[in-house]
């Protein structure tokens, strides 16, 4: 037997015994890969859509706004609305990029300078609420998440008196 055949051979069986095949994945087929990506994509293309529902029970009219962060560029303004005190609205469907953070940020009439308050929003169907903020606040008006794709309503409730608490 020639030497290139014993080494193939040699080589063939020394793959079979460790699981790796052709591909160089351990493991894997073919079918398993296409399937994967196939996933990925309908994540993707599925998770890239967000709708947020407002609810302002504080005493003030403000303007909402959708801003995805842009890494490099200047933020995208996706949607915005003026919301009188009392009202509820709803932004959305809008079309996300993946991997880029996207906040709802909370200005109102006539405060200028200052940093307007904002929470961080994820792919899915969000709520979002805005109060009057107790008097030891920076802010005159605060905005939380009270449902959010993948979390619990009482898990966010959870977080926010976590966060008051640290903040006392």
């Amino acid at each position: 037997m020639p030497t290139t055949a014993r080494r193939s051979i040699a080589r063939q069986a020394v793959c079979h015994r460790s699981g790796v095949r052709r591909s160089g994945v351990r493991g894997a087929t073919p079918r398993a890969a296409a399937f994967a990506l196939a996933a990925l994509a309908l994540c993707l293309g599925a998770c890239g859509q967000l709708t947020v529902e407002v609810r302002n029970e504080s005493s003030r009219p403000v303007l909402v706004r959708l801003l995805q962060n842009r890494m490099i560029h200047d933020p995208d303004d996706l949607a915005s609305a003026q919301i009188s005190a009392g009202q509820t609205r709803i932004l959305g469907p809008v079309k996300l990029q993946p991997l880029e953070p996207t906040e709802l940020v909370v200005e109102q009439s006539g405060s200028m300078g200052d940093v307007p308050p904002k929470v961080r929003v994820y792919a899915g169907r969000s709520t979002a609420l805005i109060e009057d903020a107790p008097s030891s606040s920076w802010h005159d008006i605060t905005v939380r998440l009270l449902e959010r794709p993948g979390r619990k309503r009482a898990e966010l409730e959870d977080e926010a008196e976590a966060e008051g608490d640290a903040g006392d």
